[in-house]
C-alpha cells in the first residue's frame, strides 16, 4: 500500500542531556527508585502534541524545542552561542529550575535572554500558585523566583515562572521544577492519579502549551 500523505508534521522536542543529568526513565521504569527523577515529566511532554528525543551537544539544536530540566553542568561557550542562535531562528527553550537543586547552572543559559532564576526568595508556605488571573489547586513545597520576561505564574506576590520572546523564538523558565519530579507526579504511569496529582498534570500541560511548539 502507498504511504499515506503527511497531513501535518509533529514538532520535535529535545530533552537536553548536555547540561541536565537528572534521572529519567529507562523504558517504562524509573532510574531513581526514590522518585526524585523526571522520567514522568519527560513522558508527559508529548501529551501536548509533539515528539521527544534525548540529545547532547550540538545535535540538540536540530529540533523545534529544547527542554532543560534542573541543569547542574556548565554550559560551554559554543553551546551558549548556538542556543542563542537557535532561539533567534525560531526555536523554543524551556528551562526548569528548583530550590532542591544545588549548584544550578540555569542562569548561565537564561541571562542572555534577560531572564533569571533566584534561589534566595522567601517561601510562601501553604499558598497556592496563581497562573495568570486564576488561582490553581496546586501548592508547591518550594520555588525559585523568576525575574525578567512576562510572568506566567506567581506564588504569593513573587513571579515563579515567566516567558519572553527573543528573535523569532521563545524562552520560558519555571522555578518550581521539583513539583514535577516522579514522586510528585505519581511515581509511575500505571496507578490512577488522585485529584492532587491531576491538578499538577493540568498545571504542567498549561505551561507546556505556552512554552513549546505543538501540533494543533
Amino acid at each position: 500500500m502507498a504511504e499515506p500523505p503527511l497531513q501535518s508534521r509533529m514538532p520535535r522536542v529535545t530533552i537536553d542531556r548536555q547540561l541536565s543529568e537528572v534521572p529519567l526513565f529507562t523504558g517504562a521504569f524509573a532510574d531513581d527508585p526514590d522518585g526524585l527523577g523526571y522520567g514522568m515529566l519527560e513522558q508527559w511532554i508529548p501529551r501536548v502534541g509533539n515528539c521527544i528525543e534525548r540529545k547532547t551537544g550540538n545535535d540538540s539544536f536540530a529540533t523545534d524545542g529544547i527542554v532543560v530540566i534542573c541543569p547542574t553542568r556548565p554550559a560551554p561557550e559554543e553551546y551558549r552561542k548556538n542556543l542563542i542562535q537557535f532561539v533567534e531562528d525560531g526555536g523554543h527553550l524551556l528551562v526548569f529550575d528548583s530550590m532542591a537543586i544545588e549548584n544550578s547552572t540555569a542562569n548561565s543559559i537564561l541571562w542572555p535572554f534577560g531572564l533569571a532564576s533566584n534561589h534566595e526568595i522567601p517561601q510562601a508556605t501553604d499558598m497556592p500558585l496563581r497562573l495568570g488571573d486564576e488561582t490553581t489547586d496546586v501548592v508547591p513545597q518550594s520555588s525559585c523566583g523568576v525575574g525578567g520576561g512576562e510572568p506566567l505564574a506567581w506564588w504569593g506576590e513573587v513571579p515563579v515562572a515567566a516567558t519572553t520572546r527573543h528573535g523569532k523564538g521563545r524562552v520560558t523558565v519555571i522555578g518550581f521544577g521539583s513539583m514535577f519530579n516522579d514522586a510528585n507526579m505519581g511515581f509511575h504511569w500505571l496507578p490512577e492519579p488522585e485529584a492532587e496529582t491531576l491538578a499538577r498534570y493540568e498545571l504542567l500541560y498549561s505551561l507546556l502549551r505556552i512554552a513549546l511548539p505543538h501540533a494543533e
